[in-house]
């Protein structure tokens, strides 16, 4: 019976671990297509070929464009793309191998945590699973988040191991610190490696830690600072409005996430004095509260919760494991299968079957075909051209205006609410307005 009973687990694994893969089959195949994907791509893409000395990385005040994000990531998919051939493709491909960096370092904490290596692949195959068909707007897509986030995990799991031998945090701080200049967004796991020393009762390293990442973040501000003048901090702390409305969308971002934080609560309820167990759980209850409350900003997505994502696949596999301890192999099993039941309902399963299919791969050409007709009509205009950056940085045209944060801007009262419009109706500017298609998103 024991034997069936393991039989039966490494099968539900092996499942999960096919569908992981299969899901993310179409993101990489996506990345190689010249479409849009994330309406953020072509601003990213601007920004890279900026830091390649294009132009300004931050721009002035007096232009229409702004660059809130901190510098790092431009740098990186900038100089990726000098040997790609293309900045936009150069990000995709970062992101894709973002998502495996990602997973296999959430194998390794579910391991650091005691997990075998089944747990691991629990842990890793659901958060690839989780991303490639309930947030695929953000994999193998041209965006510093998961990127940003890949360093940031790396930084983590090697403070993780630093607490476990009580040796020097220098080098996990460093990292984590840097990989808040590639995205300033991503402030979980830091925190979580904060309280974990308060959890281990750390308090020397605690110090230390809190000083040494204080002085490092203020290194790194004096140098964007010498670096980019004011204009960096004028750009940066461009305002954002707050749009409580969004709660729903928040709650709703979470649909995919309900059974893995449901089933992690079970297994807390019953073991809360393991000090991994009490990590995790202040891992899950920061990601949910930063995810929620950035997720109200305007212009912030479902990226929010990619810290919430990750920890939920770390607890799955430290959960499985925790079974595994107590000899439930048949709970082991439901524990997969509950896992599973959410890919098997998604909507996007089967979209790695568009590679293979004659009519998927007809729909993809015509939509690369539709594409380019927009590339081309944007690139005759005689005048700038208003409209997605992404079809303007194809067509080879300057930017010149950023919808979001322009509006933004004339939000808290820094523009004028006509001021896109003066130069619609001066002729230097022509808005193109079209439907398109942005994969299947």
């Amino acid at each position: 019976m024991k034997s069936l009973s393991k039989k039966l687990i490494g099968g539900a694994v092996f499942f999960l671990s096919c569908i992981a893969f299969l899901s993310f089959m179409w993101p990489c195949y996506r990345a190689f297509l010249p479409i849009m994907v994330n309406t953020n791509e072509g601003w990213n893409a601007f920004f890279a070929d900026a830091a390649m000395g294009k132009m300004p990385l931050y721009p002035s005040l007096e232009r229409l464009i702004t660059n809130n994000y901190p510098p790092l990531s431009f740098y990186a998919v900038g100089s990726f793309g000098k040997l790609c051939g293309d900045p936009i493709l150069a990000g995709r491909i970062l992101s894709l191998l973002a998502i495996i960096i990602i997973a296999f370092c959430i194998g390794k904490i579910v391991r650091q945590f005691g997990g075998s290596l089944q747990a691991a692949v629990v842990g890793s195959a659901y958060f690839i699973g989780t991303m490639c068909l309930s947030f695929r707007w953000y994999v193998g897509v041209n965006d510093p988040q998961l990127l940003a986030q890949a360093i940031m995990i790396i930084g983590f799991f090697l403070f993780l191991q630093a607490i476990g031998k009580n040796a020097d945090y220098w080098l996990p701080l460093l990292i984590m610190v840097i990989a808040g200049f590639f995205k300033h967004n991503i402030i979980t796991l830091p925190l979580s490696a904060m309280l974990g020393l308060v959890l281990w009762q750390r308090w020397r390293a605690l110090r230390f830690s809190l000083l040494f990442s204080g002085v490092l973040v203020a290194i790194g501000l004096a140098c964007c600072y010498g670096c980019y003048g004011a204009d960096f901090f004028h750009n940066f702390l461009t305002p954002r409005s707050w749009m409580p409305e969004k709660t729903m969308d928040a709650l709703g971002d979470l649909h995919s996430l309900v059974i893995g934080i449901f089933l992690w609560l079970l297994i807390v309820s019953r073991e809360r004095q393991q000090k991994s167990m009490q990590l995790i759980t202040i891992m899950m209850t920061l990601a949910l509260l930063v995810g929620l409350v950035q997720r109200l900003g305007s212009g912030v997505f479902v990226n929010a919760q990619f810290d919430l994502v990750m920890t939920i696949s770390i607890a799955m596999g430290v959960g499985f494991q925790f079974l595994a301890s107590a000899k439930k192999e048949w709970q082991q099993f439901l524990w997969v299968l509950f896992l599973v039941a959410p890919f098997l309902v998604s909507p996007n399963l089967c979209s790695f079957t568009q590679i293979f299919s004659s009519s998927g791969r007809a729909e993809m050409r015509e939509e690369v075909q539709l594409m380019n007709q927009l590339i081309e009509e944007v690139r005759a205009s005689p005048v700038d051209v208003f409209c997605e950056s992404y079809i303007t940085y194809r067509a080879g045209k300057p930017f010149v205006i950023d919808a979001f944060n322009v509006e933004e801007r004339i939000k808290a009262k820094k523009l004028p609410a006509d001021v896109v419009d003066r130069l619609i109706q001066g002729g230097k500017l022509v808005e193109v307005k079209r439907e398109w298609l942005v994969g299947e998103e």
